[in-house]
């Protein structure tokens, strides 16, 4: 019975060993597997980033846009108020030539 116990024990450690190999193995692949997988994160957030970076671009250059656009219009109107003030004052002007003539006329 010595020899048995003996092949029994070689048996279980031989298969201990190959489950352990086979064990190892599979957690190596599966290491080798997790860099790619993670690079293959890396790089969709690194696209993504400079996807956001380009949007981010443009929205800077449409608001700069935007702002010159509305520059422009105060300035137009600016200029509107005052060609309104100038009408203005030469309306008065006109009325008080107007009102000393006529009070000339009537004294």
């Amino acid at each position: 019975m010595k020899w048995k116990d003996g092949t029994i024990l070689g048996l279980t450690l031989v298969n201990l060993v190959i489950a352990g190999y086979i064990y190892l193995q599979g957690d190596v692949a599966q290491a080798e597997r997790k860099p790619i997988r993670l690079q293959d994160q890396v790089q969709n957030l690194e696209k993504r980033l400079q996807v956001l970076e380009e949007e981010l671009k443009y929205k800077e250059n449409e608001k700069i846009s935007r702002i010159d656009y509305l520059e422009e219009e105060l300035n137009l109107l600016k200029g509107r108020v005052d060609l309104l003030r100038a009408r203005v004052e030469f309306l008065m002007t006109k009325t008080r030539i107007q009102e000393n003539r006529l009070d000339r006329v009537t004294r």
